[in-house]
């Protein structure tokens, strides 16, 4: 499937906090482009022999990780008060035999506990008319962020109506990794929209549209 990265380039995502993992935001460009090389290789000017590199910043990381091009995706879960949710961009098709997902949250996040509890969640792909729900999932009250939310149930699942593709998930297993941890869930329902999805790229919105006709894909 080919894709086309369309403009007008959105605003950028406000800072995402905790629920939604690593934090993105508009990222400045390289001051200049890295050398590939070995590790073993004499660093520029320098005698031979290899050299301790220094610590990656971490704001250094996140700007390279920027250009990375993610769909945007709320996962969802219920709770006994209510629908759960939280903005995640490190979602991936894990397997098709059985078909699985994985998904990855912040340890510490409420939407991660939420799952653990009820064993179950959603991965929702946002549409691009859905882009505004990419903050609203990621700041303020958690437990007002379904509010003026259009959403369902589907295998007593809360789920996003409208969304370009939703995937509903029995959690199989849960590993914790650093400072997140990995669900990875099996899946028992599957559904999509034909909806261009939205796409983030240096912290930025951005509308992949799919070809409308073989024609248009050549």
């Amino acid at each position: 499937m080919t894709v086309d990265i369309q403009i007008p380039r959105e605003r950028p995502v406000t800072t995402w906090p905790s629920d939604a993992g690593p934090r993105h935001g508009t990222a400045p460009r390289p001051a200049a482009p890295h050398e590939d090389r070995s590790a073993d290789a004499p660093a520029p000017g320098r005698p031979g022999g290899p050299r301790a590199e220094p610590a990656l910043d971490g704001a250094a990381f996140r700007q390279v990780m920027g250009r990375l091009p993610t769909f945007v995706t709320v996962i969802t879960s219920a709770t006994p008060d209510g629908p759960s949710g939280c903005t995640a961009t490190a979602v991936l098709s894990l397997s098709l035999e059985p078909a699985s997902v994985l998904v990855s949250l912040r340890t510490a996040g409420r939407t991660l506990a939420h799952i653990r509890a009820a064993g179950a969640f959603a991965v929702n792909v946002l549409s691009w008319e859905q882009r505004s729900l990419a903050g609203g999932f990621a700041t303020g009250d958690p437990s007002r962020r379904f509010d003026r939310v259009a959403h369902s149930h589907a295998h007593g699942v809360p789920v996003l109506d409208g969304c370009t593709a939703t995937v509903v998930c029995d959690l199989s297993e849960a590993v914790d990794v650093l400072d997140h941890t990995l669900l990875i869930g099996t899946a028992r329902h599957a559904s999509w929209l034909p909806r261009d999805p939205m796409v983030l790229l240096d912290g930025i919105a951005h509308r992949a549209a799919e070809p409308r006709s073989r024609s248009a894909a050549r």
